[in-house]
């Protein structure tokens, strides 16, 4: 059975779109409740103390580059990813026999 590759440029646009999804909603969920959210950020940075290095006024403007930024981040990687597993699935070696 011959598995299907991914488009490059479809997952990477796919990973993006997701990705700054995701940061537009925590950026609203600090912009309405920043210490739960902080506290909430602690329980998955494994014992990292996020308070003491939170930037306590966020601006739109900051909100800006961080969304161009994860947008470029994650299309990077969806890519990477897309490409890689297309490279696997030619190389063939990934087949249990």
């Amino acid at each position: 059975m011959k598995k299907q590759s991914f488009s490059i440029n479809t997952f990477a646009f796919a990973t993006a779109i997701l990705s700054g999804i995701a940061y537009l909603f925590c950026a609203l969920l600090f912009w309405i409740a920043p210490k739960a959210t902080i506290k909430t950020l602690n329980y998955l940075t494994h014992g990292i103390e996020l308070e003491s290095i939170a930037q306590k006024n966020i601006t739109f403007e900051s909100t800006l580059i961080g969304l161009g930024l994860i947008l470029i981040l994650a299309y990077g990687g969806g890519a990477l990813f897309a490409f890689v597993y297309n490279n696997i699935l030619k190389c063939g070696k990934h087949e249990r026999k």
